[in-house]
């Protein structure tokens, strides 16, 4: 096979060969809401880090919305200080399957709607904000890591 005819398929190939390399990646095995929400947390709350996570769970209130609610201890200014914050996805399955049934949290959205911190709603401009902040870092993490497996492919 020519040199270059081969480098040519490698870089086509490289992406989609990355993508199934980083999907079968141990990593974050949370749900993404939780994961979400801890982050969009952590960003709301970075004057008051370090964040310590104590405790999650889910509530879900079929078909209105789930909540995913977090407790945790802040360290700064307030250390020891204890808190929680509260995540709301909307309901989003078209069809209810087994899916929906088997994972109860896939039927709702993956972006918060809403958001309280110790009570206190976090304004839906905060909030988008802070979304999209975390929706763009973790998509140039995600390039990064595509990057770098495709420069290994390459100079193999």
């Amino acid at each position: 096979m020519h040199p270059t005819f081969r480098k040519s398929v490698i870089a086509l190939l490289a992406l989609p060969v990355s993508v199934l390399l980083l999907a079968g990646c141990s990593g974050k095995t949370d749900d993404v809401r939780l994961v979400l929400c801890k982050e969009v947390t952590d960003r709301l709350l970075a004057d008051m880090r370090p964040i310590e996570w104590t405790a999650n769970s889910e509530r879900i209130n079929r078909p209105a919305f789930a909540v995913i609610e977090l407790e945790f201890s802040t360290g700064g200014q307030q250390e020891g200080s204890s808190m929680t914050s509260e995540c709301y996805f909307a309901y989003e399955a078209v069809e209810e399957n087994v899916m929906t049934h088997v994972d109860e949290l896939s039927a709702y959205s993956t972006l918060p709607y809403r958001m309280t911190i110790d009570g206190n709603e976090v304004p839906k401009q905060i909030l988008q904000k802070a979304v999209s902040e975390e929706q763009i870092e973790g998509l140039a993490e995600f390039m990064d890591k595509i990057s770098g497996t495709s420069r290994k492919l390459l100079s193999e």
